[in-house]
């Protein structure tokens, strides 16, 4: 019974040391990679309020007086422009975060390729090993099989094999452990990046959306100004 425990808790460890690995990697690389987890959420909120909230107007024409249209059309304008500011600026905070995400799962993704690069190499040299070593034992065994004393020393190296054998194997498994955690890792890096870049398109298109709306109310604002002057 305490054998798949200890399988669970080995499994629990290797995935718990490559989420420590792409931590410090991802710090090291992008020391400011918190910006991104920080300012995401916050990003996220606005444009859900944005979506949420509707900014109402007085409109300037239901005043008779032209001066009095003229007041309200400027402050309307003064608003609008003030909002597309703070919308560009949530943009490019948006932008930033989406970017740091991206770099986070492009290093994460480049030390993934080099990890199993360097365990394949491992795996190759060792089966090469054990194919050497299995040759010998060969030897061994058909020299025992035709009736010859077979040394202490060989019969220690039988054993030897089998232990390395074992070794080997278990290195398999901590590698394919290790190989599946990365994969976890990976795929928690692209969602996070696939979140950041829908939140830099969000606020982008609220700011063009913006900035146009301010646009015509700072048209409207100067139509409305030459009115009151006549």
């Amino acid at each position: 019974p305490s054998e798949p425990a200890a399988t669970i808790s080995s499994a629990g460890v290797v995935v718990r040391a490559v989420a420590v690995m792409a931590a410090v990697l991802i710090a090291v690389a992008a020391p400011q990679a918190s910006y991104a987890e920080e300012r995401v959420p916050v990003l996220q909120q606005w444009i859900r309020s944005f979506k949420k909230d509707k900014v109402q107007f007085n409109d300037p024409a239901k005043f008779e007086e032209p001066s009095k249209q003229a007041t309200i059309a400027q402050s309307r304008a003064e608003v609008l422009e003030s909002a597309a500011e703070q919308a560009q600026k949530k943009a490019l905070e948006a932008e930033r975060a989406a970017a740091e995400r991206a770099k986070a799962a492009e290093l994460f993704s480049g030390l993934d390729t080099q990890r199993k690069t360097e365990e394949t190499k491992k795996e190759e040299d060792s089966l090469k090993r054990e194919e050497q070593r299995a040759q010998v034992l060969q030897q061994i065994e058909q020299r025992k099989t035709e009736g010859e004393d077979v040394p202490k020393a060989q019969q220690f190296f039988k054993k030897f094999f089998l232990k390395q054998q074992e070794e080997r194997k278990a290195e398999v498994e901590q590698d394919r452990r290790k190989d599946e955690a990365r994969e976890q890792v990976k795929a928690a890096l692209e969602k996070r990046k696939a979140d950041a870049q829908k939140v830099a398109d969000e606020a982008e298109a609220i700011a063009k959306r913006i900035e146009e709306l301010a646009k015509q109310a700072r048209e409207q604002a100067e139509a409305a100004k030459l009115a009151a002057a006549e």
